[in-house]
């Protein structure tokens, strides 16, 4: 895989959301989040504006220092005021 396209990427985070977007219809009152949550997610899985989704493992983004020159969505998303609340539960 060393010589493979750089540009490649795989459609398995946003399938795995698509899959807990429809948890989430099937069981409304079991989630914490609510869709707007998932949405921000995907788009921000490309944006690239955050560190969180950038290369392909965790060691390699500790390699780069990611972590120390970006942010974090996770960071971004839980400072939402209440935006993303399921307020279901």
């Amino acid at each position: 895989m060393q010589n493979g396209d750089q540009n490649q990427r795989s459609p398995v985070f946003l399938q795995w959301l698509d899959c807990i977007h429809y948890l989430l219809h099937e069981y409304p009152c079991s989630f914490e989040f609510n869709e707007i949550y998932l949405v921000k997610l995907a788009q921000h899985a490309y944006s690239g504006l955050f560190g969180t989704f950038l290369c392909n493992s965790i060691a390699e983004r500790r390699q780069l220092t990611i972590p120390q020159r970006s942010f974090s969505v996770w960071d971004y998303l839980n400072v939402s005021n209440g935006q993303f609340r399921n307020f279901l539960v």
